[in-house]
């Protein structure tokens, strides 16, 4: 006969089961040691490959300098050279050139297996900025950039009054400056051929088209209109060019002219 078994009796046992350990991976130390003979093998193929003398920079190639300091960017390029080409860095390079107020961008770039090309773009002259002793290119925005021994041809002269400063480097931030920049963009646009803007010691404006005769502005108000104005002018008289001696738009809404004596 069987006894029954009471709840408490049936707690008891339920504790005093011993407990099936899980089953436990074994460590294949085959595999291990596979993987790092593996491992080996490629730390000395990557270390070997890096160290190829046939991987050192032995050529580079410089392209776009034209007003740039040559041995500032040759030194700079110099650096990379005899330099394992994955492993060279291109920062020092790119923040020795890029310092340099001709540069407006520098690109440096790999060919495998040894050569790097280094790609230099400049500022474009907009004008030539003069204060009667020095003479600087300067871009559309008024930086000026590179100092040149007086004018250039196919470049708008802006002369200036002898108090103003010109900083390489820096931005021109005379007003006389602003205004004759503001000027040379209306005249692209209407497609006027200035060769020359003089701005004397209290900001009065004269320009020079083309050598051929003068537009006196007056005082750097109104701008793109007193210019819209001698457009006008001149497409309705285009024998200015020859009996002129200069056109007086400095009150636009009554543009006068002097004819060549």
């Amino acid at each position: 006969m069987r006894r029954a078994v009471t709840r408490k009796g049936a707690q008891y046992g339920t504790r005093a089961a011993k407990k099936v350990p899980r089953n436990t991976m074994k460590t294949n130390f085959k595999f291990l040691a596979g993987v790092l003979f593996l491992s080996i093998i490629v730390g000395c193929a990557a270390a070997f490959i890096l160290q190829a003398p046939s991987l050192a920079i032995n050529k580079i190639t410089i392209t776009g300098v034209c007003l740039s300091d040559k041995d500032v960017v040759n030194d700079a390029a110099e650096y990379m050279r005899e330099k394992n080409i994955l492993l060279v860095g291109k920062g020092l390079a790119l923040k020795k050139i890029g310092a340099l107020s001709e540069v407006a961008e520098v690109n440096i770039g790999r060919t495998l297996p040894d050569k790097i090309w280094i790609r230099v773009s400049e500022r474009k002259p907009f004008a030539i900025l003069t204060n009667g002793k020095d003479y600087y290119m300067a871009d559309c925005d008024g930086f000026v950039f590179h100092k040149v021994d007086g004018p250039v041809k196919g470049v708008p002269l802006i002369k200036l009054d002898l108090s103003i400063n010109l900083c390489l480097g820096k931005i021109g931030s005379a007003d006389d400056i602003r205004s004759a920049l503001l000027v040379l963009k209306c005249a692209h646009r209407k497609k006027l051929d200035i060769t020359k803007i003089s701005i004397d010691h209290v900001g009065n404006m004269c320009l020079n088209i083309n050598g051929k005769f003068y537009i006196k502005l007056g005082q750097p108000d109104e701008l793109e209109y007193k210019i819209s104005q001698v457009q006008n002018a001149i497409d309705g008289r285009p024998s200015f060019a020859k009996d002129a001696d200069y056109i007086d738009a400095s009150c636009p809404r009554a543009i006068v002219w002097k004819p060549k004596l």
